[in-house]
């Protein structure tokens, strides 16, 4: 027999990641098909299907940044819990969000004493490390040049000095903060440049602005793509 419950006894400016957790255990287990509905949609606002809208309530609160969804303490161990959640109540959708936030965090030592991994099923620890060595080096191949993707008639192509201010800012533009808890959010940061007037770089040439644009975009749709896949979440 199928019930319906409230959802709204559940909203709240805060939501702590448990309180989803067991609400999605009880839909389950009396069927209730609006709780689990909500459920999922407050999973879906942390970790959503289109990887560019990611923002930091992929992530648990941390210090100078906007104040997350869920209420947690450890990001680590917030999501691979979100994983094991995904995989056991089937809501694949959070999945590449879930793995990518994870493989930006830096994992801590000192709120579970660096044992959050373990919660993953040897397969995901499998998929979260193969996913982070490809976005290295998909973030190598940005900064080398090698991942130029150049559309036809070279809409993408700077010229030379362009090119070689360009690739200065690049490279300091992606290098992240020592004391922050993530490290190179590759989509983040090249979407953030899209959106603003990327800081200090200017282009003397109109057409090489433009160029730099469509490259960004091509990185962040080819990056978009990638993820899933690098994450073995993708046939």
């Amino acid at each position: 027999m199928a019930y319906n419950y409230d959802s709204s006894l559940l909203d709240m400016e805060v939501i702590v990641f448990d309180s989803i957790a067991g609400a999605l255990r009880l839909s389950h287990k009396y069927d209730i098909a609006n709780l689990r509905q909500w459920c999922t949609s407050q999973l879906l606002l942390c970790w959503p299907k289109n990887l560019t809208k990611m923002t930091y309530n992929a992530f648990p609160h941390a210090a100078g940044e906007p104040p997350p969804i869920l209420a947690h303490t450890d990001h680590s161990k917030l999501l691979t819990e979100a994983i094991r959640l995904a995989r056991e109540y089937d809501i694949p959708e959070i999945l590449p969000a879930a793995f990518y936030a994870l493989s930006v965090v830096r994992w801590s030592h000192k709120a579970d004493g660096g044992q959050s991994h373990l919660q993953l099923s040897p397969a995901d620890l499998r998929r979260l490390i193969v996913g982070r060595e490809e976005l290295q080096d998909h973030l190598y191949s940005i900064l080398s040049g090698f991942d130029e993707r150049t559309a036809p008639g070279g809409d993408t192509v700077l010229c030379a000095t362009c090119e070689s201010t360009y690739r200065i800012w690049l490279k300091g533009s992606l290098i992240p903060d020592a004391s922050h808890p993530h490290g190179v959010w590759l989509l983040h940061d090249l979407q953030y440049h899209v959106n603003h007037s990327p800081l200090g770089l200017t282009f003397p040439h109109f057409l090489c602005d433009k160029a730099f644009r469509m490259r960004i975009h091509d990185y962040i749709r080819h990056l978009q793509e990638a993820i899933p896949k690098y994450f073995m979440l993708q046939s």
